[in-house]
């Protein structure tokens, strides 16, 4: 006799106490909070010079894209990848999303590649600066000339008590 399936009980009981506090926060409180940050953080990508934000649409959703410009004979595709390559070393969760996933829309674009970030209902602002900055001081290299010496300040992803939204 084989057994034809497993069943994780520890992850049907965290499943359940996330429903639990999702409904206690309320979805239109998560959804904002979330959209919120979005927005800041497009915001913020947008400000660095070689960065280009890549989301389109009426209603943008809470994952931000983006590219990176290539400089001194690298090409955009490269310079997105070893950004990608670097926020992961960093600590960031990020993901790349390339041209074979949405061959279309990318093709239409010109664009071979983009970072996919989704902040969260518990990150924060300060968070979404350190991204940047470590963006900007990716590979030991500027993106932007014009960007400041700032370093990074320490990602503190560990939060105890409850999101404030």
């Amino acid at each position: 006799m084989f057994e034809s399936y497993e069943m994780s009980f520890a992850a049907k009981a965290g499943l359940g106490v996330a429903v639990a506090e999702l409904n206690e926060i309320g979805i239109a409180s998560v959804e904002g909070r979330i959209m919120s940050l979005a927005s800041t953080l497009r915001t913020m990508l947008a400000a660095v010079d070689g960065v280009t934000v890549q989301d389109r649409g009426r209603r943008l959703c809470g994952i931000v894209s983006f590219s990176v410009e290539g400089r001194n004979g690298e090409t955009a595709e490269a310079a997105t990848e070893r950004a990608f390559e670097q926020l992961v070393a960093a600590g960031f969760s990020v993901s790349i999303s390339r041209r074979t996933s949405t061959m279309i829309e990318m093709s239409q674009r010109g664009v071979d590649c983009v970072v996919r970030v989704s902040p969260h209902v518990y990150n924060t602002e300060s968070e979404l600066r350190c991204l940047v900055d470590a963006l900007v001081h990716h590979g030991g290299q500027l993106i932007s000339e014009s960007a400041d010496a700032r370093s990074p300040a320490t990602l503190d992803l560990n939060h105890d008590s409850k999101p404030s939204v």
